[in-house]
């Protein structure tokens, strides 16, 4: 079978980050060193605080029903049963199924009028259920108190609301094996801090046998070709989207022709990978892999998959070694939706629920604990538990130049995948023609598609280039 660059599971699992926490992790809303949610006589929450000692419901009974995937029962079953313990009006019914079930159950029973009050939710799928979500009321969520507690919160206002905001944050960064690292020589000094010297580094670890078969990648993209293609992009100051039309993507480019090129150099002589070894992080699992670049998830699936692996992080590296106008893109975890067709009373407990959720620190630990993401909540960025032990110092490093450019279409990485990078990096396909012609077919894409880039909200964006120069027999 023909390899592919492009990663069903690594773009499953960047969406839906179907990952499970480790066993010794704590899996429940006091985890990590954390403040405890609090008792009904203590506010909770540092700019956005929830009052546990005022009545939901007036004090009436009321019963809330509330979906989400199995991945997240534990965090939101205790996050019931706390709220619950301080409501005891209030009765909570928690359904949960599969990814894949849960959201094609969700969309069908609110386009059916019905369906949960509250229900687990991810930024991929807001385009399919927006005219079902009930936007949060400024009255609970001020945009303002938000903003002192989270992380790139207007981000997500569409015309004015806001229907979820971040949770928990991923980005890229450089994973490496430690005991190739030492038996190569290599001390945190030799850490690259620009692409070229990332790609000596990796000439250095990359081993072959005698016929020229690279048995270990110094470097292996294979699996994440399109998120490094993008950095790269970012990185020199093209938006993945253009200002003047954010559904026009930027792809015919000189600096996309510079990135693409860069990547190739891993697959030509000397190369330091092969498009045959096993995806990134699969590779890096068996030891056939030095150094990947990866996002959060990664961390959670080798602690899984491959605990007998030794492995640290490294921020990524820039063209210069000075810092960019981004390093990347990030996504990440979301909060609950509630759902537009519910009773007020039942929507008005399901938002009281989910201020609690945010004003509390704990769960919010956990999330990140149990995902591999690094929270968007900035009063946790002193927590000790996020980053020692966890891998995330490198995430977090790079994380406040990072840029969401809204929920990606799926069509729109998988088309720039088999029309530029596996022809070029697979079959040797010339890289300017592969860019002109993926410019052709995924542009007149994108007009229909209800996606607008969100990029010119970054908080760095003024540093984006506004001209870009095509390629020759590029099209504007």
């Amino acid at each position: 079978m023909k390899p592919s660059l492009y990663s069903p599971l690594a773009a499953l699992l960047l969406v839906s980050i179907l990952s499970c926490g480790q066993p010794d992790q704590p899996r429940n809303g006091q985890a990590g060193t954390a403040d405890p949610p609090g008792t009904a006589s203590q506010l909770i929450g540092h700019a956005l605080k929830y009052d546990p000692n005022k009545s939901v419901n007036g004090g009436k009974p009321i019963q809330i029903e509330f979906w989400t995937q199995v991945d997240y029962e534990d965090i939101y079953q205790q996050l019931v049963q706390d709220y619950m313990a301080l409501h005891p009006n209030v009765e909570i019914t928690l359904s949960s199924l599969s990814w894949s079930d849960h959201r094609s159950r969700l969309a069908a029973a609110l386009e059916t009028g019905i369906g949960p009050d509250l229900f687990h939710m991810h930024n991929s799928m807001s385009s399919q259920l927006i005219a079902h979500l009930e936007p949060y009321p400024r009255t609970v969520f001020p945009l303002e108190i938000l903003e002192q507690d989270f992380r790139q919160v207007r981000s997500h206002l569409l015309d004015g609301h806001l229907y979820f905001i971040d949770t928990g944050l991923m980005t890229g960064a450089m994973l490496y094996n430690i005991q190739h690292w030492k038996e190569a020589g290599l001390t945190d000094a030799d850490i690259p801090k620009n692409w070229d010297q990332l790609y000596a580094l990796a000439q250095k670890l990359t081993i072959q046998d005698d016929d020229g078969t690279v048995i270990r990648a110094g470097f292996n993209p294979n699996g994440m070709g399109y998120p490094l293609f993008a950095a790269l992009n970012l990185q020199q100051g093209l938006p993945l989207f253009s200002y003047s039309n954010p559904r026009r993507p930027l792809i015919a480019f000189q600096e996309s022709l510079r990135s693409l090129e860069y990547i190739r150099r891993f697959y030509t002589e000397p190369r330091v990978t092969d498009p045959y070894l096993p995806e990134a992080h699969e590779s890096f699992g068996f030891g056939s892999s030095s150094i990947i670049y990866a996002w959060g998830w990664v961390l959670n699936w080798l602690n899984r998959n491959a605990p007998q692996i030794d492995f640290a992080t490294f921020p990524l590296p820039s063209w210069t070694g000075e810092i960019p106008p981004a390093y990347d893109r990030n996504n990440g975890e979301v909060s609950m939706g509630v759902n537009r067709h519910a009773p007020l009373e039942n929507q008005a407990v399901a938002f009281d629920l989910i201020a609690y959720y945010l004003a509390s620190d704990a769960y919010l630990l956990t999330l990140s604990q149990q995902f591999g993401t690094y929270p968007s909540k900035i009063s946790l960025d002193a927590n000790d538990g996020i980053v020692d032990g966890q891998n995330l110092s490198a995430f977090q490093t790079i994380l406040e130049r990072t840029v969401w450019p809204g929920a990606l279409p799926q069509t729109y990485e998988e088309h720039l995948v088999r029309y530029v990078l596996d022809p070029v990096l697979i079959d040797g396909a010339d890289p300017v023609m592969a860019l002109v012609t993926a410019d052709r077919v995924i542009t007149p894409i994108m007009r229909f598609e209800s996606f607008l880039s969100r990029e010119q909200r970054y908080v760095h964006a003024g540093e984006f280039k506004r001209e870009y120069y095509a390629i020759p027999s590029g099209s504007e």
